[in-house]
């Protein structure tokens, strides 16, 4: 049985950039391994040194805090980066709408086999919002996010790939509409909650 929630919650909107706007990347997770913002902060840097304009806000906190901001400064990208610390649901969804992109780099845990052990739910509601995504095959990813379609999928800790995904919607703004767009109507087929209600009872 899938997760449901109540599209009525989450306001639509088609994401668009000018050529001088900064493609706006969001990240929201626990600063834990199996959730690799690692990962991100340097296919994000990856991108920048290719001469992509970003923004990069984080949401979140925990153990790996004080690690991701030293990579940050030793990458040189601090700049670009903001860490906007723990949010709120509703402060969640209103950094969606402000944001071009979310990027959700899982990866299983090699010390201790951690896996997400299915899909983050920021991945459905991010879409039904009108986010394209920037994620890895990792776990039930690849049955939230269609490669090519709603976001870009990259192998688990593959940063030059991650990378290719960032710059690809940064040259191709369009992509925005037509993935953000898919990936409403995808996540809404399989994650209304009142389609989920009829299945379970």
């Amino acid at each position: 049985l899938r997760i449901g929630i109540d599209f009525k919650k989450y306001k639509f909107k088609l994401r668009e950039k000018n050529e001088k706007e900064p493609l706006k990347i969001l990240f929201c997770g626990r600063f834990i391994e199996k959730k690799g913002l690692q990962i991100a902060i340097h296919s994000i840097a990856n991108a920048i040194k290719m001469g992509c304009h970003i923004n990069f806000n984080i949401i979140g906190d925990g153990p790996q805090k004080d690690e991701a901001k030293r990579l940050v400064d030793k990458l040189k990208i601090i700049q670009f980066v903001k860490f906007f610390g723990i949010m709120k649901h509703k402060e969640f969804i209103n950094e969606c709408h402000g944001h071009h992109a979310l990027i959700v780099p899982s990866q299983i845990d090699k010390e201790n086999g951690e896996t997400e052990g299915g899909a983050p739910t920021v991945l459905i509601e991010a879409q039904a919002t009108g986010l394209p995504i920037i994620a890895t095959d990792h776990a039930d990813i690849p049955e939230i996010v269609i490669d090519g379609k709603s976001g870009f999928l990259a192998k688990e800790g593959d940063i030059k790939s991650l990378s290719k995904a960032i710059i690809k919607l940064y040259k191709n703004p369009l992509l925005l509409k037509t993935m953000g767009e898919f990936g409403k109507n995808h996540v809404f087929r399989q994650h209304n909650i009142g389609n989920v209600n009829k299945i379970l009872t």
